[in-house]
């Protein structure tokens, strides 16, 4: 029989119709019957719902509905039917429906219906999709274009079949769609940043190059990207542990940094949409230098073997660990997103970024994907939208553990996407992402001097970026701007250390000294101990608040070792000096306790005894040494010779700081330094326990004028309680090579050097009256160059030892460093106080 099918011109009062009986039929359901046609109206989809569902779009299946309810549920109940037609499932009546009825109305009727439409549809294709092992929405999502142009091909053959291939695509797709978005509504759901996703994703490039004369620092800035960037060898610069505090050798000109602007700004800044537009700027540029590229290079290495190569066993984990502040946020965060939404052509579908209580998955740009950023506010619903994806999408996490987040290494899916953390050295944030997932360590270091200098050289010629075709007048200014901020810049760096949250901020930069003072005059003796390690340089990290205000690492590997480690070092030599002189002030505060006992005399030789050394790195003690040293005449010399410190001012007479000399397997200083404090790394140095250089300007003639000459002097130290201390020419020229060793530039540095000993002698033992001796002429050049060398001596005596010790109580509360003076300086004893001990 002929089939007659309802024209299309009948659908809206089709329609109309339908929603009357919809309507009557709810009022006469009961009430669980309503509750499931109401839900069916908008279904719930989940990756994981069938393909069946989503095309019987929330009715029954066909074969577990009987014709008599579907007549009933389409208010077709006046139709006449067999019984055992009635009985029959609509699976099979769809199959054969003109075969049991033979009116045409009557057909009509029922093809009107969308229950018909539905299951019609779903009995014809469904099939086809089970064939392909497309049983849910998950495999849909996966299916090739080849396993589609299967479906599409066997489609058309059906009657309208190009008609139903379109109509069941759409709704396999917006059931997908939906399936995505519900994972992703849930508590604090996502919300869609519109503008975010171009601006990161094509965020512009500008560069500092340096090597120019004509430039500020020998600096310019240009836009667009460098057409050369640095080689992963160029970056991975790592000493052995035995090297580490050693001179790193100076690189040549070239690209220093390069600069990326985002419109919107960065994750790591929430985006900042609503700051005013000048401190909406400030979040906008990130600069990327030589240690963020080589963070970029180790994870792009495991994301290659992972996604492309595919030789991995287990996705990318690293851990990127860096000193508070250095920018791991800023730098490493946002330009590792930027370079993750490019990697091998975009092939990663979405990166997911925590940092606080708020995360973005940032979708990348695709056929059938709109690139955009979406925004969770709260763990849990990013969690479960990541993981609504986890199989179906490529991607990468990137988390910023300055929160809490260690918890999640059980929630995210870590074997099947890469995770990149941004930490701060404190293993109790990621512990359990190293030892259960097999995390591996990345140590980035603080910013080189070059890198501070190439930014504040951006910030101003960025701005003038046509410095090079200004008038001279214009050029003079700017050049004259980036010094005094650099100036500026330097001098923070120089008290804080090189930390570009403190430094760029004048605000950051004074809460930063604040702290540091208030930690370190917190140290106590109870505390102490960790803080001489730090001295020591044997300190490792502290999990605690106080450590990162006073300490940087810097990045070591073992020798045949890929894995890095790091050292502790004071952020800065004004706050590894301030550290040093609260822990000698200690010293001196309990021995002051003691002082009911015992004298000012025997307090000071105490204290003294512990660190004659270190007592010069004091002003005020170096000034009470300096006022009391004796010239030891040699024989045949000339009956008195001033020590080149007799001739320096107060001002003058200051040490800023110590260093250790390098060992035998270490690599040599690259610069000799004046005024500062060297001490051998062994205890075997011979002929000295440690020296100092002076500037020769410093000389001045007997007549108090400067000296025709100038060479430079070296002020060798050697502490003895012996009435003696002589010394053999084969010490002295083993003394001479290890000077040269020492330091690169030692020929240049030593011609004409004159030579000054100090022997300290303690309060008790002997005391060193003669010119020391040296035995043996040979080497000639080590003989001679004793026999030129002046000596001079200094001892505790009684009339002495008072004033160090009022020196030394002095120096404890106050470091001649204003930025991190503890406290104000106690007024001076009277000598009747002092002589009591009191």
């Amino acid at each position: 029989m002929n089939q007659q099918v309802p024209i299309e011109g009948r659908g809206d009062n089709e329609g109309r119709r339908r929603e009357r009986e919809e309507a009557a039929r709810n009022d006469a359901e009961p009430p669980a019957v309503q509750q499931r046609v109401e839900n069916n109206k908008q279904p719930q989809w989940t990756i994981l719902s069938s393909v069946e569902a989503v095309l019987l779009n929330g009715l029954p299946h066909p074969g577990n509905m009987s014709v008599n309810d579907f007549l009933r549920f389409n208010l077709l109940e006046d139709i006449d039917l067999d019984q055992r037609l009635l009985r029959a499932s609509m699976f099979a009546f769809v199959q054969r429906c003109e075969e049991y009825i033979n009116d045409v109305n009557t057909l009509n009727r029922i093809f009107a219906t969308i229950a018909y439409k539905v299951y019609k549809r779903f009995v014809s294709i469904y099939g086809f999709y089970e064939d392909e092992g497309i049983l849910n929405l998950r495999r849909w999502q996966q299916a090739n274009e080849e396993v589609k142009a299967r479906l599409h091909v066997n489609i058309r053959g059906l009657r309208n079949g190009d008609q139903t291939w379109i109509i069941v695509t759409n709704m396999l797709n917006d059931a997908l769609k939906e399936a995505l978005g519900e994972a992703a509504q849930t508590a604090g759901g996502a919300v869609e940043l519109s503008g975010l996703y171009d601006s990161i994703y094509n965020a512009k490039w500008s560069y500092v190059m340096s090597g120019y004369d004509a430039g500020p620092f020998g600096m310019y800035v240009f836009n667009g990207r460098p057409q050369r960037i640095w080689t992963e060898a160029e970056v991975d610069i790592t000493p052995d542990p035995a090297n580490v505090d050693a001179e790193i050798e100076e690189r040549s000109y070239g690209l220093e940094i390069f600069v990326l602007t985002s419109e919107e700004g960065w994750p790591y800044n929430r985006f900042e949409m609503d700051y005013t537009t000048g401190r909406k700027a400030a979040f906008q540029h990130v600069y990327i230098r030589r240690e963020i590229m080589r963070v970029w290079y180790i994870i792009q290495r495991g994301l290659q073997t992972w996604w492309v190569e595919k030789t991995a066993h287990r996705p990318p984990i690293h851990i990127v660990i860096g000193t508070a502040g250095i920018g791991k946020s800023c730098g490493v965060g946002s330009f590792l997103l930027h370079s993750l939404l490019h990697f091998h052509e975009g092939m990663l579908d979405v990166v997911a970024y925590f940092t606080g209580g708020i995360a973005y998955l940032i979708y990348n740009d695709k056929p059938g994907e709109v690139g955009r950023v979406e925004q969770y506010k709260g763990v849990t619903a990013s969690v479960r939208a990541i993981n609504a994806v986890k199989y179906e999408k490529t991607g990468h996490i990137i988390m910023d553990t300055r929160y809490a987040t260690q918890q999640l290494y059980t929630h995210l899916p870590s074997y099947t996407w890469g995770v990149t953390f941004l930490t701060f050295p404190n293993s109790a944030r990621f512990d359990d992402w190293t030892t259960n997932r097999g995390g591996r360590q990345i140590i980035i270091n603080c910013d080189d001097v070059r890198d501070t200098k190439a930014f504040v050289a951006w910030k101003k010629l960025s701005v003038a970026s046509c410095y090079a075709i200004l008038d001279k007048e214009s050029q003079v200014r700017i050049v004259e701007e980036i010094k005094n901020e650099w100036k500026t810049i330097e001098g923070r760096v120089d008290v804080v250390g090189p930390v570009p949250r403190c430094v760029y901020d004048s605000m950051e930069y004074t809460k930063r000294v604040s702290q540091a003072k208030k930690t370190i005059t917190a140290i106590n003796d109870d505390n102490k101990r960790h803080y001489e390690d730090i001295t020591m340089k044997i300190a490792g990290w502290q999990n605690d608040k106080v450590t990162h205000r006073l300490v940087r690492i810097v990045r070591v590997r073992d020798a045949g070792e890929s894995i890095d480690g790091y050292r502790c070092r004071p952020l800065s030599a004004c706050i590894g000096n301030a550290i040093f002189f609260k822990l000698l002030s200690i010293i001196v505060q309990k021995t002051a306790i003691r002082q009911v006992m015992i004298s000012d005399e025997s307090a000071a030789a105490n204290v003294f005894k512990s660190g004659a050394l270190f007592a010069f790195l004091f002003p005020r003690v170096f000034k009470v040494i300096r006022d009391n040293i004796k010239y030891l005449r040699r024989p045949g010399g000339p009956e008195e010779k001033r020590c080149i410190l007799k001739d320096m001012t107060p001002q003058q007479l200051r040490l800023t700081g110590e260093k250790f000399l390098p060992d035998a397997r270490q690599q040599p200083i690259e610069k000799c330094e004046y005024m500062v404090l060297y001490r051998p790394a062994t205890v075997n140095e011979p002929v000295v326990d440690g020296f100092f250089f002076v500037e020769g300007r410093f000389r001045k003639s007997p007549k108090g004028r400067a000296a025709l000459t100038t060479p430079n002097i070296a002020v060798l130290l050697q502490v003895t309680k012996l009435a003696c201390h002589p010394t053999t020419a084969s010490k002295v020229q083993k003394f001479r090579e290890n000077m040269a060793r020492y330091f690169s530039d030692w020929g240049a540095f030593s011609s004409n050097m004159v030579w000054e000993m100090i022997y300290i002698n303690g309060a008790s033992g002997g005391v060193i009256t003669r010119w020391q001796l040296c035995d043996g002429d040979d080497p000639a050049e080590a003989a001679d160059m004793w026999r030129n060398m002046t000596q001079y001596q200094v001892t505790l005596r009684e009339e002495m030892q008072g004033q160090l010790m009022r020196a030394y109580r002095d120096e404890g509360w106050y470091r001649d460093a204003p930025l991190l003076a503890m406290e104000p300086a106690p007024q001076p004893r009277n000598e009747q106080a002092g002589t009591q001990g009191g």
